[in-house]
């Protein structure tokens, strides 16, 4: 406000007072980045130990497919 200005206690700042519903969603906003992280690793902890050791791992390193093909591919050349 302009007129703020021409006040006598114009540097003082003015305390205003906010609904509940505000700090409500200001809390949400803080808490739940902070503690969804913390949830998704237990999740995945406790998935992990309870899934069976039987299952199959996949290996995002492994390029079998990629070896068989090209071993296909050489020998597809030789004949």
């Amino acid at each position: 406000n302009v007129f703020l200005l021409f006040q006598d206690q114009f540097p003082k700042t003015e305390v205003k007072s906010y609904p509940d519903w505000v700090f409500a969603i200001i809390v949400l906003l803080c808490v739940v980045p902070v503690v969804s992280i913390p949830l998704v690793a237990l999740y995945k902890l406790i998935r992990s130990r309870t899934t069976s050791s039987t299952q199959v791992e996949l290996n995002p390193y492994c390029n079998e497919g990629f070896e068989v093909e090209a071993q296909d591919q050489r020998k597809l050349r030789v004949s």
